[in-house]
């Protein structure tokens, strides 16, 4: 046995060469007449059918348009004619070192991922959900908006919200009034929870002493999809028959609307609206609005009756 540059040199014997230059032609020509059957099956004009596990395309337009054997490759998009001579055209040179049947095998690799359907965008309550989460521990000053003459005490009132507890459930925002002449009132406490079919709210309503006041947990579900800035809270029956039980039969159609801006958003403010409307039923229309100023945030409050 030869070592070295020698080995290198040193040709082989003819009996050698001959075994492996046969099979050479034989892998070739194999390529080739894989390559001649795609090709006929392609030219096959306007017939459709499935010959030897490939399948033979109806000719539309500019050319086939179903499925045809790099389906896989294409997402069954049409090749037009000329792209088939070209394709075929570099195929065959190709298929000179390897054949079809492997092009086949390895030419149509794609992520296992690829046809995965895309998760959908997070829903309008969700975004809703997350908004009010930005504000977390933090307080705001505010004022009445509305005009009704029922809420003429509230007209000048120092108003604070706090968004004191938050989890990924449940959102607890209290609400401190300082009416003119009287001492913070920190009786009442909004709650807003996920659901299994939207969000919720309800007024945590208490006495100082943190016992629950008769009139409390009341509120309302979402009917719809609502935005992601604002949601409506219709009044729901829990709430309908406490009214009437307390002799509060005009609140029985209320609706109840939030609206908040994420932190960070140019003139951010976070809206709570008590309305009731002679269309809905109610005896006389009903308005209350209070505003507050989500951009300049202020020392955070004591905490609200019964959450200590």
């Amino acid at each position: 046995m030869l070592h070295g540059p020698e080995a290198k040199n040193r040709s082989p014997p003819k009996s050698a060469i001959a075994p492996a230059f046969n099979r050479a032609e034989r892998s070739i020509a194999k390529g080739r007449a894989q390559l001649s059957i795609g090709a006929a099956f392609y030219a096959s004009g306007p017939s459709v059918g499935k010959r030897s596990g490939v399948w033979v395309s109806e000719a539309r337009g500019n050319g086939p348009t179903a499925k045809h054997p790099f389906a896989k490759c294409t997402g069954d998009k049409a090749f037009p004619p000329r792209y088939h001579l070209r394709m075929n055209t570099s195929i065959t040179r190709f298929a000179m070192a390897l054949p079809l049947s492997a092009l086949l095998l390895t030419g149509c690799s794609q992520p296992a991922d690829q046809d995965a359907t895309a998760a959908p965008d997070a829903s309008a309550q969700d975004a809703f959900f997350t908004a009010l989460s930005t504000h977390c521990g933090k307080a705001y000053s505010g004022s009445l908006v509305s005009e009704d003459a029922a809420d003429a005490d509230f007209v000048g009132a120092e108003m604070v919200m706090y968004v004191s507890d938050c989890s990924k459930e449940q959102i607890a925002v209290p609400f401190h009034v300082k009416l003119e002449g009287e001492e913070w009132d920190r009786s009442r406490t909004w709650l807003i929870t996920r659901t299994e079919d939207g969000l919720r709210l309800k007024h945590d309503h208490r006495h100082e002493d943190g016992v629950h006041d008769a009139v409390t947990m009341y509120g309302g579900d979402t009917a719809d999809a609502g935005s992601a800035g604002a949601q409506s809270f219709p009044v729901d029956q829990f709430s309908i028959d406490m009214f009437e039980r307390e002799g509060l039969d005009v609140s029985v159609t209320n609706v109840w609307t939030v609206a908040v801006d994420p932190a960070g958003t140019p003139d951010a403010r976070y809206v709570y609206q008590l309305k009731r409307t002679v269309e809905g039923g109610a005896p006389e229309p009903r308005d209350f609005r209070v505003e507050f100023d989500l951009t300049q945030e202020i020392e955070a409050p004591p905490a609200a009756w019964g959450w200590e």
